[in-house]
């Protein structure tokens, strides 16, 4: 059925027929990085590199077409009908050359290493877009247009350079456990935001985005290897943060401003162990301190709050996977994971999320030598408690005060699976 192929005032003798359109999807992209690795001397190391990105790509919906139509009464007729044509296409160029330095002073045991990076990146983003719609008043034996109609014709080019830099110093506390301090800088591009609605500002874009964060960890195995302790803390501030701020009297339309200031602070904690040969236990847990410094609508004039709508204050895993038995043709294995993602409270109550736990669980026969390769069969089930959970929420709907995407229901199967060489 082609539900979007349709006829304006199907009684009348010259109906208004629109055909069925189909969105033509294109992407390709290509990438290459060049790398030079160098021991200069016995305290030196060197390394540099380049790096080279490019994608192509285009969303084709023409011709003009039916989009939805909404009675106005009882019956089919009247109703007013939307239309649209879209076409856009895009063009990003990404290029980057880096070095880094490293040195272990000829002191304290060669205990310290010093490292200091500065990378340049320049970014290219080219997008062009053709957008015809218009609404229209199907009385069945007539039709007439509603409004004006509503045209969008805009070719942006936009550039974009920075120099970044890292600073690293390591310390090998003892022979298996070393403690780091990290400051580095990072930057995102501007480009373009598709739900702008006037050409003008769509053409002139957004301007890219800083980052500055400081990390400081350890790294340790202990127990003759079986047992893997890591720890970072991290402290991140971004600057002319691109922020999305909505249209008065528009349902979607927005426009990107380079006008906040964001901070991102938390902990992360990683250990494995391996308590019996036949045993490997995974656990991390996640602090996340995520705030966006409230910023003036340029709209309103009026202070808005902003948040990060996907960092959980808390989140933990864990992983289990126990060999049950083995031989030289086979393994016997069972695989559990256990994930839990913290409540996401935001200012505002309508996309707020509450925490969940998501159980998964695969046991099987795994490292079968079947054909020149290894097969593996397992039986596997996702949520298995089948956990009721929100996975995502919005609020500027115009039928809707909150629209929710909820996560996948339970789910079991089996995997019947073949590597070869």
């Amino acid at each position: 059925m082609d539900f979007n192929r349709d006829a304006l005032a199907p009684e009348s003798p010259d109906p208004l027929v629109f055909p069925a359109v189909r969105p033509e999807l294109v992407q390709e992209q290509f990438s290459q990085e060049l790398q030079w690795l160098s021991q200069l001397t016995a305290e030196v190391r060197f390394q540099a590199g380049i790096y080279w990105f490019r994608e192509r790509a285009q969303e084709n919906n023409s011709p003009e077409h039916f989009l939805f139509g909404v009675p106005l009464g009882e019956g089919d007729y009247p109703r007013v009908v939307n239309t649209r044509r879209e076409n856009n296409r895009i063009e990003n160029t990404a290029s980057a050359a880096y070095a880094q330095l490293g040195w272990t002073p000829p002191v304290f045991d060669r205990r310290w290493e010093l490292e200091l990076g500065l990378r340049h990146s320049r970014d290219r983003r080219q997008v062009q877009r053709d957008v015809l719609e218009r609404n229209w008043l199907d009385q069945g034996h007539s039709v007439a247009e509603l409004t004006p109609d509503v045209v969008f014709n805009a070719d942006g080019d936009r550039r974009f350079s920075d120099t970044s830099w890292l600073l690293s110093a390591s310390y090998d506390w003892q022979e298996n456990a070393l403690v780091f301090l990290r400051l580095v800088e990072a930057y995102r591009s501007g480009g373009f935001n598709v739900r702008d609605p006037d050409p003008d500002f769509f053409e002139q874009g957004f301007d890219e985005e800083k980052l500055r964060s400081l990390e400081a960890g350890l790294k340790s195995q202990w127990a003759g290897g079986a047992l893997r302790f890591n720890a970072t803390a991290f402290h991140s501030r971004f600057r002319d943060y691109q922020l999305n701020f909505q249209i008065p009297g528009t349902i979607s339309g927005t426009r990107v401003f380079n006008s906040g200031k964001a901070r991102v602070q938390g902990l992360e904690l990683e250990l494995t162990a391996i308590p019996a040969a036949n045993l490997l236990v995974s656990l991390n847990y996640a602090y996340l301190d995520a705030d966006i410094d409230p910023t003036e609508n340029p709209f309103t004039g009026e202070r808005q709050v902003f948040g990060f709508t996907n960092a959980p204050p808390h989140s933990a895993s864990a992983n289990i996977n126990w060999t049950v038995w083995h031989s030289p043709r086979a393994r016997w294995a069972i695989l559990t994971n256990i994930q839990y993602t913290g409540n996401r409270i935001e200012n505002n109550p309508a996309t707020d999320r509450d925490a969940y736990t998501l159980i998964g669980i695969r046991a099987g026969l795994f490292d079968l030598p079947v054909a020149r390769g290894t097969a593996e069969i397992s039986l596997w089930a996702q949520n298995v408690l089948d956990e009721r959970y929100v996975a995502f929420a919005m609020d500027n709907l115009p039928h809707a005060g909150r629209a929710t995407l909820w996560g996948e229901p339970r789910r079991y199967g089996i995997d019947l699976r073949w590597r070869f060489p």
